[in-house]
């Protein structure tokens, strides 16, 4: 039974309807991992007050698969099933898991998810088989507007948000962009999309960390000038 819920309280999340800062770290390659390790780095995670992981649902590097979905979107096992667990064991503890997919550009592994159907597949995938966790979220796309083999654009992320929330309704899911997100692009995550919550990822650069509570103020200023304001999520990486 799911002890841990997530949920959205106006411009902030809540955690078991309490509102929380949620304070993450990349886990990217966690199922591939053995369970004794991956229980060692959670509890010093939590000893360090991180309370939410970002795993993502298609890994490959360095010579090592660990998907939890095929390049068409199929379950893959055992790593599906990894999956499972560590959703499980970190709503065990409180803890949030961000969950995502990324059609990748070939780099540290092959390309995936080419074509609509096979990222319809693997979003059904996942939201069906971690239905039962109220702790973790779905990221459709990672960094979704690069313009190589890992872009998904907006058409297709309505579809996809629309199959995710006909399986789950109550399933938060978001689109992460690469980047600051202009005006125009944040409208359409807004009213075309309707994701749950933006998710920007922040310029790597040394002025990034003193222009960002500027940011993610502009961003709710124009979330209330569109009509619409939902929390902001931060990536930096």
């Amino acid at each position: 039974m799911a002890e841990t819920r997530l949920s959205l309280e106006g411009t902030r999340f809540a955690v078991d309807g309490k509102p929380i800062f949620l304070l993450g770290i990349s886990y990217y390659g966690a199922l591939g991992a053995y369970r004794e390790f991956i229980l060692r780095d959670l509890d010093d995670m939590q000893r360090y007050g991180f309370n939410w992981i970002r795993v993502w649902a298609t890994w490959s590097a360095f010579g090592n698969e660990v998907s939890a979905v095929d390049g068409e979107g199929n379950p893959r096992e055992p790593y599906l099933g990894q999956l499972r667990w560590l959703t499980e064991e970190c709503d065990r503890r409180g803890m949030i898991v961000d969950v995502t997919l990324s059609r990748g550009n070939g780099v540290t592994g092959p390309p995936r998810l080419q074509d609509p159907e096979s990222l319809r597949r693997a979003v059904r995938t996942l939201v069906t088989s971690l239905k039962p966790y109220r702790n973790w979220y779905l990221d459709m796309a990672n960094e979704r507007n690069i313009r190589d083999r890992r872009y998904v654009p907006f058409e297709e992320l309505v579809e996809l948000r629309k199959l995710a929330k006909k399986l789950d309704p109550d399933r938060l899911i978001t689109a992460s962009h690469s980047g600051d997100i202009d005006e125009d692009d944040l409208r359409r995550y807004l009213l075309e999309v309707k994701v749950d919550f933006i998710s920007p990822h922040r310029p790597r650069n040394g002025r990034s960390p003193s222009q960002t509570a500027d940011r993610t103020r502009g961003y709710i200023k124009l979330m209330k000038e569109i009509g619409r304001v939902v929390p902001c999520l931060l990536y930096t990486s």
